[in-house]
């Protein structure tokens, strides 16, 4: 079996991210609720973000850095992630494409 990289690509951890906006978040001395307000966003979406669950907008990834006073690099944290080309898999779904067009050429009446 051979394998090879084919992609290399990055990813936003929404995890590692929200680790971040809730260190953010200590380091201004801001309560969630105080966050949720000066968004105008509800204190659910900010837990939500502190969790992982979802990530901000642009839009509010923008302001929440203006409120926090930092960039958006240092909120937004990035995964590297790798594709894999493994040839035995690429083969076998050959097999069964061209078997499903097989199967799906015959007419049954």
């Amino acid at each position: 079996m051979s394998e090879m990289i084919t992609q290399k690509y990055c990813l936003i951890d929404p995890i590692k991210t929200g680790q971040r906006i809730k260190q953010k978040l200590d380091m201004n001395h801001l309560q969630v609720k105080d966050l949720a307000k000066m968004m105008s966003v509800s204190q659910q979406s900010v837990y939500k973000w502190i969790k992982g669950d979802t990530l901000p907008s642009l839009d509010n990834a923008v302001l929440l850095c203006s409120i926090l006073n930092t960039t958006l690099d240092s909120i937004i944290i990035k995964s590297v992630v790798y594709e894999y080309q493994i040839e035995d898999i690429y083969v076998r779904e050959d097999i069964l494409e061209s078997a499903f067009y097989t199967a799906s050429s015959v007419n049954i009446s």
